[in-house]
């Protein structure tokens, strides 16, 4: 049985579908598990991986965070639901 918060979301993305699941943060937001950190749970200046590749979090753009990949100083824009593993800085250098 779904809980009503569940059925609303559903519901809304239902009648107003995208084209990729993942861009509807409300939705991400009842698929992703409880454990683990996502890019939101971090604030400005903290350093995590994904996919081996390290960054750097600069500012948070609505539901994206515009990140520094290091060490190359590329900017990306990244999802905020995304899940990511987090160092601390001490390790990153």
């Amino acid at each position: 049985m779904l809980n009503q918060e569940t059925a609303q979301v559903l519901k809304s993305h239902s009648s107003k579908p995208r084209a990729s699941s993942a861009t509807d943060v409300h939705l991400q937001g009842l698929l992703i598990d409880e454990e683990g950190t996502v890019l939101n749970d971090l604030s400005s200046g903290c350093f995590f991986i994904i996919n081996g590749r390290s960054f750097k979090t600069i500012r948070k753009l609505r539901k994206y965070w515009l990140c520094e990949e290091h060490p190359t100083g590329r900017h990306y824009r990244v999802l905020g639901t995304v899940k990511v593993d987090r160092i601390e800085h001490s390790e990153h250098i």
